[in-house]
């Protein structure tokens, strides 16, 4: 009998529900929804940490996440750089009360789309918006990255929430563009800024 060959996921397992972690409950505000986490690793270390983009295990800034930073540079703070100061780690968002987390919250090492591909996470995301968020977080604003993000959209309720839509920053990262968030970032604080007078500082 062979045995079956070990299969690496990545995050490693107790990074898998960082985002839920690190974006306490009581404080959450906005819903960012990604792809999945990246697939690759920097000697052995995984690049996912559990939130989406950031990279915070390898401290290695990755393409998605520079066009990220390069985006919200352009639409908020007048093309200053100040990404080039900025790290791999996304936590200081998650403080502020964003939920950064991926459509898949996991993927088999460097097989990019390996569960994404089969919505292995979309009953998670039903089950999450629908009895959770839907029910006892009325007002939340959303942010869905990519067309495997946008999968979540039937489960939101329109008129209880806020829902903005944009390509994933992968997308611009292959050309080396800025992200283009279509004025989301702006009109996200605007709401924020109307519903309890605090914004999300982008850029810490």
């Amino acid at each position: 009998q062979k045995s079956a060959q070990k299969i690496k996921i990545y995050p490693k397992s107790e990074h898998t529900f960082e985002a839920f972690k690190k974006c306490k409950y009581n404080d959450l505000r906005l819903v960012i929804i990604a792809m999945e986490p990246y697939a690759g690793d920097v000697n052995g270390i995984p690049q996912a940490d559990g939130l989406c983009m950031s990279s915070s295990l390898t401290n290695k800034v990755q393409p998605s996440l520079s066009a990220f930073y390069d985006g919200i540079e352009q639409e908020l703070y007048n093309g200053l750089n100040l990404s080039a100061v900025k790290g791999a780690d996304l936590n200081y968002l998650a403080e502020q009360g964003v939920l950064l987390a991926n459509y898949s919250l996991t993927v088999e090492a460097k097989k990019i789309g390996s569960h994404s591909n089969i919505n292995l996470w979309l009953p998670f995301w039903k089950l999450l918006i629908e009895n959770v968020f839907n029910q006892y977080n009325p007002g939340l604003i959303y942010l869905l990255l990519g067309k495997e993000a946008e999968k979540v959209e039937k489960f939101i309720l329109p008129f209880n929430s806020y829902v903005f839509k944009c390509k994933h920053p992968s997308y611009y990262a292959r050309t080396q563009q800025p992200w283009d968030s279509e004025g989301a970032l702006k009109q996200i604080n605007t709401i924020l800024k109307q519903n309890n007078g605090s914004e999300i500082s982008w850029l810490e």
